[in-house]
């Protein structure tokens, strides 16, 4: 494993007091401890048995600044694990010590940096990761400086600090252009990840698919399901149900049992592929568990971005946690921009307020985020349809077009509702989108927890409403042909 292989020079190094008594040295202890516990975690990918392991070793040592080794790393599992309280109380402690060697030094920056960025508290990072990276200009600890980066540009992400994020993960990669072998590869991950926070779906896939083919032989660092997550959600965006659905399938098999942390954005990628689907009723079911898990978690920035896909989607019932989540979180002051953004939006769409969505789609655009801004922009079209507005409705369509232009062949429930306008409810639109792809009834009802019954009614008025008499028709309906 890479971190693994970065920290074995620095715990070779024996202190005199080994040297004159190697029999029960706390070195010796940690110089076993140490990377049996991150092999347990990282490569058998066993975090249970990891945590023993540091608790084992924790127990047998009696030098504090030997612990602050162990306790670095307890923060960077914690941060993995979903704990990210826990991780930022840990890292303080083991950074502060002042005694690490510098891969020990950057992986505990992983739980002080991401674990603050998770909670939403990206401001309070300050000056931490320009250490960590600092630290790990060393030979020894260029590798993890990478995973340092992904919970950076993480932090940075998720608060709607997006150019900064985007630059973050420039320079890494530039970085990782001078390193033989994986880092090379980290680095086009991050640099993936970063189009796709701003919407520039084509750059994201042709980002990630590199990285994928490259870490797929032999990844264990985890960048691979960091990078397959990412895919389903650019490729569903896109419109690619094929390839999303691959990815999904592939991410199923690869995923690492002690990554609770990332276990949010999978369910917002299953999000998109479901709306990708026509599911949107499911997709909103899942960005809801996405909230709720990042919630239990402590994981309050992840909770916002869900509970932004679900008012992406349409859901008007997530604008009062939204808005308690502005003043938890620290509001647009502390965590970024994102929330107060999220916030605004939510409650607009509550409204049916077509001049506060295109707002809200005016504060995504200015910080960043290219396709929450093109999903406002089209729901303010339809509400501004709705009371009969059609200059209005039209200028906001323009606007809809222009940004998902800028995302690189956006196509959303939102965008192909506002620019293929029908005549059908959301549910009618819903239950016409899985006809049209082939579904029978039967599976629809299953899928939508409905009834047969229920998806026959919606049907015949739907159908009779856009003037067909056989569902054969639909496709070229929906595509406006």
């Amino acid at each position: 494993m890479p971190y693994v292989t970065a920290l074995r020079p620095a715990l070779s190094r024996r202190s005199p007091v080994c040297q004159r008594s190697t029999a029960a040295c706390d070195l010796d202890r940690v110089r076993a401890g140490f990377p049996r516990a991150a092999n347990l975690f990282y490569t058998t990918q066993r975090p249970e048995e990891a945590l023993a392991a540091l608790d084992e070793a924790d127990a047998a040592i009696t030098d504090d600044n030997l612990r602050a080794l162990l306790t670095g790393l307890r923060a960077a599992f914690y941060v993995h694990l979903g704990r990210p309280a826990l991780a930022v109380q840990r890292a303080t402690e083991a950074l502060g010590s002042g005694v690490l060697p510098p891969p020990a030094f950057v992986m505990a920056s992983f739980g002080l940096v991401g674990g603050l960025g998770v909670q939403g508290l990206a401001d309070q990072i300050g000056d931490a990761a320009a250490r960590a990276y600092a630290v790990g200009a060393s030979a020894d600890a260029a590798v993890p400086s990478f995973g340092l980066g992904f919970w950076h540009t993480l932090a940075l992400q998720l608060a709607g600090y997006l150019p900064e994020a985007t630059q973050v993960a420039g320079e890494l990669r530039r970085r990782g252009a001078d390193i033989p072998g994986a880092p090379q590869l980290y680095g086009t991950v991050l640099a993936g990840r970063a189009a796709l926070a701003t919407g520039r779906l084509r750059t994201a896939i042709r980002e990630l698919r590199e990285a994928r083919t490259g870490l797929s032989p032999f990844d264990t660092s985890g960048f691979e399901e960091l990078c397959l997550v990412a895919l389903v959600s650019a490729h569903a965006s896109a419109g690619d149900v094929p390839a999303a659905r691959e990815a999904l399938s592939r991410l199923g098999d690869i995923h690492h049992p002690g990554w609770e942390f990332l276990h949010p954005e999978a369910s917002l990628a299953r999000a998109a592929l479901a709306a990708a689907e026509g599911s949107v009723s499911q997709a909103i079911t899942h960005a809801r568990a996405a909230a709720n898990r990042a919630a239990l978690n402590g994981q309050h920035a992840i909770e916002v971005l869900a509970l932004q896909s679900a008012a992406r989607l349409g859901d008007r019932t997530v604008a009062e946690r939204l808005l308690v989540l502005s003043s938890q979180v620290g509001g647009p002051h502390v965590c970024g921009p994102r929330v107060q953004a999220a916030a605004s939006h939510a409650a607009a769409l509550a409204a049916d307020d077509a001049e506060a969505l295109h707002a809200a789609s005016v504060s995504y655009e200015q910080f960043g985020d290219l396709l929450a801004a093109a999903d406002a922009a089209a729901q303010s079209a339809i509400s501004h349809s709705h009371t009969g507005r059609r200059g209005p409705a039209q200028a906001a369509v323009s606007r809809a077009t222009r940004l998902a232009a800028l995302c690189e062949g956006a196509r959303t429930p939102a965008l192909l509702a506002a620019l293929h306008p029908l005549p059908l409810t959301t549910r009618e639109r819903e239950i016409v989108t899985l006809a049209a792809d082939g579904l029978s009834n039967r599976d629809i009802a299953s899928r939508l927890l409905v009834s047969v019954r229920t998806v026959e009614g919606h049907l015949y008025r739907a159908t009779a409403k856009l003037g067909v008499t056989d569902r054969t028709q639909l496709p070229s309906v929906l595509r406006g042909d």
